[in-house]
């Protein structure tokens, strides 16, 4: 049995065909909790909301569109999932086909799991396309002009022309980043499926001038919940560029245990800090460009 790991907290390889294509845009839709998705065909199903999710290795499905996707029995298995909150056995599916605008990928795994607290105006509980989908693009998430841009390979130069950029790495199908934090130097992963950052216990520790306003509760695609405190003047720099967030959290979530963290410094990156710019990924280069 196999273990996938999705550090998501809206939610928690495979063949893949593509065919040559220059950038597609798509318009960038946002659930009431501020995540960013997009709509693609998968099997039958035409134009279902995907939600954008560095922080999940493999993508989700609600199980309510199962009966619409035609899956024989093979299509079907259960594997242990690690989720933001915790861990849980679920149903994975794989289906023959999910198209983005004309770029196919056959044969993809999801998770399936019901959303329900992401159910969009229209009744429907959007899916996830994770690391498995991205990474084969520049993924580019421009929330000021509420669009996203695909395209296959390397980014683009003149697309990314007076971006700010720092490396990342590729670790255990996560986009993983390092930051200073008030010059404490800190492990960081993305996760476009957090629309705020947090950090850990650790980090915090060794931080001063935040503020705490309040606890909240984080749900996790395992159905699992934690608290988390609401935090208030955070920043960083990510390769020497600054970054502030106007509101984050702490918490000590269980997959930061999972991946190693759990008295060490940390921060899961999410995108609200950028959501009057753009964040670009550069699978191909290894880089992240970014526009606050």
């Amino acid at each position: 049995m196999k273990t996938l790991t999705s550090l998501s907290l809206i939610a928690a390889l495979s063949c893949f065909s593509l065919h040559a294509n220059p950038a597609q845009t798509f318009p960038m839709e946002l659930t009431a909790k501020g995540h960013a998705y997009i709509r693609a065909n998968l099997n039958q199903l035409e134009s279902y909301p995907m939600v954008l999710d560095t922080g999940a290795q493999t993508g989700l499905l609600p199980q309510s569109i199962l009966p619409l996707l035609k899956l024989d029995d093979k299509a079907l298995s259960t594997d242990q999932a690690v989720g933001a909150t915790g861990a849980v056995q679920m149903q994975t599916a794989t289906l023959g086909s999910t198209v983005v605008g004309s770029f196919e990928h056959k044969d993809l795994n999801y998770l399936v799991r019901d959303m329900v607290k992401l159910t969009l105006p229209d009744g429907k509980m959007p899916g996830i396309l994770g690391h498995d989908f991205l990474q084969h693009y520049c993924v580019d998430l421009n929330f000021k002009e509420a669009i996203v841009s695909l395209n296959k390979g390397a980014c683009d130069a003149a697309a990314v022309a007076g971006l700010q950029a720092t490396p990342f790495k590729i670790e255990d199908n996560f986009v993983r980043l390092t930051a200073q934090v008030q010059g404490v130097t800190t492990a960081v992963l993305l996760d476009t499926g957090a629309h705020h950052s947090f950090i850990n216990t650790p980090l915090y520790k060794q931080l001063s001038g935040l503020t705490v306003n309040g606890t909240e509760q984080t749900g996790g695609m395992t159905g699992h919940t934690q608290d988390r405190q609401v935090l208030a003047g955070l920043s960083y720099q990510l390769n020497g560029h600054t970054v502030k967030e106007a509101r984050s959290y702490l918490a000590d979530m269980h997959v930061f245990k999972h991946l190693g963290y759990a008295d060490k410094p940390f921060m899961l990156l999410g995108i609200n800090a950028f959501k009057n710019g753009r964040m670009v990924l550069d699978y191909a280069n290894k880089t992240l460009y970014f526009q606050q």
